[in-house]
């Protein structure tokens, strides 16, 4: 049974908060989503972290000449990947369908929901724009 709570923005979470299911991303919330993600990849295998934010390694080797690092590298790509595919609705598994490795999908939905680093350095900039700019209005009380 899937329980819900309603965050401090009126938006229903229909998330479980379970240990074995991964937090499921509905298209809101990236950064909540973000970290509950990070925190459930770390806890379930410290090496799956590493593959998300590393990237698997390149094998060059054909599948049959595979050391038994290339084979846990190829496992833990596999299962970093299914734990990203599994937590994401219909609509942001389309975002990412094309995406072969965890690495990958991490960074496109970072991108898609935060934007580049450009991106967040110019809504910085024009949020401190807009904070040096507010005044007080003369009929409005502190």
């Amino acid at each position: 049974m899937i329980s819900g709570s309603t965050s401090g923005t009126g938006i229903f979470l229909a998330d479980g908060f379970s240990q074995t299911r991964p937090p499921s991303f509905e298209g809101v919330l990236y950064g909540y989503w973000q970290n509950r993600m990070e925190l459930f990849i770390g806890s379930t295998d410290p090496d799956l972290w590493n593959i998300v934010m590393d990237g698997p390694l390149k094998v060059k080797e054909a599948r049959e000449k595979w050391t038994k690092v290339d084979k846990r590298n190829f496992q833990l790509n596999s299962k970093a990947t299914n734990l990203m595919y599994f937590s994401l609705s219909s609509e942001e598994y389309y975002r990412v369908s094309a995406c072969k490795a965890a690495k990958e999908i991490w960074d496109k939905l970072q991108t898609a929901h935060e934007g580049t680093s450009h991106v967040k350095i110019s809504r910085i900039n024009m949020f401190k724009q807009e904070f040096e700019l507010f005044t007080k209005k003369p009929e409005e009380s502190i």
